[in-house]
């Protein structure tokens, strides 16, 4: 007869458990996000450099220290959003674009917002 000790037995349980969610999770469509209609993960920084500057001013900001790429800054004015003041974007070493912040000027959200 096959012993089964404790460790075992949980490692057993988890793996029926956890296997059918994994798999599950690996059939439901990924979610992208997209601010200012460029999606974090997959825009590379030559098309979004060029679509940016057709709107608005753009400069080199440096090199990110966490991710190790490049960053832009962006002027607000042109971009499409009410009181948008400017936009860092930041891209990791293979010029893909990993995050964005998003600047706006006091009172942009309303006073609900404002009270700090």
């Amino acid at each position: 007869m096959y012993q089964i000790n404790l460790s075992s037995l949980i490692r057993i349980v988890l793996m029926l458990i956890l296997l059918p969610a994994v798999a599950a999770a690996a059939d439901r469509p990924s979610t992208s996000v997209s601010p200012l209609g460029y999606t974090i993960g997959s825009a590379n920084l030559a098309s979004v450099e060029k679509s940016l500057r057709s709107k608005t001013t753009v400069k080199q900001s440096g090199t990110n220290r966490y991710s190790d790429g490049p960053m832009l800054l962006a002027e607000g004015a042109g971009l499409g959003v009410d009181g948008l003041q400017s936009a860092l974007l930041i891209f990791d070493r293979k010029e893909t674009l990993v995050a964005m912040q998003l600047t706006l000027n006091k009172g942009a959200l309303g006073e609900e917002f404002d009270r700090t």
